[in-house]
């Protein structure tokens, strides 16, 4: 037979056994996780192209979706491993790196004119003579060589 038993509420537990500075701190932190995490579906959503139906079945668009997070993560880890952490732990846990975002790296790097050309018979993509870029290039083909 089921019987109910009287319990204290969690809020009154909370209030007596917990110092009310602690519970605004744990909100404050979760609102702001809450906040980064928007951030980043945001960043999806309009750079990776994640909101968008491309075809009329499931599995089509299943995966178009693992591809734009695929290419989310691969970005974010490409950085991770070409620049130093920018700041240290955080109390509202923020990245350790400031990321720069998918479409920056995208207008940076690779929607640059080139022009696809073969001296000696090997093919080789020119473009214009730019240091940024070519040290970003590199540093990024140093890095998936270390990770290889």
């Amino acid at each position: 037979m089921f019987r109910e038993r009287s319990q204290k509420p969690v809020i009154e537990f909370l209030e007596t056994k917990v110092d009310k500075k602690w519970i605004d701190m744990a909100l404050k932190s979760a609102k702001a996780s809450e906040k980064d995490q928007e951030k980043t579906f945001g960043e999806m959503k309009s750079q990776d192209q994640m909101d968008y139906i491309a075809v009329r079945c499931l599995c089509g668009n299943q995966l178009c979706l693992m591809a734009s997070i695929l290419a989310h993560n691969l970005t974010r880890e490409l950085q991770m491993l070409t620049k130093p952490k920018s700041r240290g732990t955080t109390e509202k846990r923020s990245a350790l790196w400031a990321f720069e975002e998918l479409g920056t790296i995208r207008h940076h790097l690779l929607q640059r004119a080139g022009r696809l050309t073969q001296p000696h018979g090997k093919l080789t993509l020119t473009m214009n003579p730019n240091a940024a870029v070519k040290q970003d290039l590199i540093q990024f083909l140093e890095a998936l060589k270390k990770a290889a």
